[in-house]
């Protein structure tokens, strides 16, 4: 049994089918771009002709044309994407990582803010903060990393104590 009484209602029903986009994106390979470029430029068709035998929209091929008549020199135009990256350069390298990795089995208590401060010793000029130094422990040196937590003082006192044995008594 469910442990449902009776009364319940016990049947499920499907979701709701998310609704598509209005908007449907085409990604285009690189042969129907030159293709198109091809049978414009080159075979001078016109523009629907060129789109029909290149399989492309018509707008999205307008875009195209124009970008290649303002600059033929660079070629087929590509698909425009964030080509920069948004990995970030470490300033820190397999030098760095083995002095981590000796600061930490000498003192193996030791923080964060130790091992940044062990870092800039043994390199001068290093800036470096602590989030970049924890990244490296935690992905490149792969040591695991421990939080402190701290509990008041008052909290294991001896009065504080004999008052919770005083309440659970009670």
């Amino acid at each position: 049994m469910s442990g449902l009484s009776d009364g319940h209602d016990t049947t499920m029903k499907d979701t709701p089918k998310k609704k598509d986009s209005a908007t449907e994106y085409t990604n285009y390979n690189p042969y129907q771009r030159e293709g198109y470029i091809h049978y414009a430029f080159e075979k001078d068709l016109t523009q629907d002709e060129s789109c029909r035998l290149a399989h492309v929209n018509k707008y999205t091929a307008r875009k195209w044309k124009a970008e290649y008549k303002s600059n033929p020199d660079a070629g087929v135009p590509e698909k425009k994407t964030n080509k920069t990256g948004n990995q970030r350069i470490l300033q820190l390298n397999e030098q760095h990582k083995d002095v981590l990795i000796r600061f930490y089995e000498e003192k193996s208590t030791a923080t964060i803010q130790d091992g940044v401060e062990a870092l800039t010793n043994s390199f001068k000029g290093l800036t470096i903060k602590k989030a970049r130094v924890a990244e490296l422990i935690k992905n490149e040196c792969n040591l695991s990393l421990k939080s402190i937590i701290r509990h008041p003082v008052q909290r294991n006192s001896t009065k504080t104590v004999e008052a919770r044995a005083a309440w659970v008594a009670e």
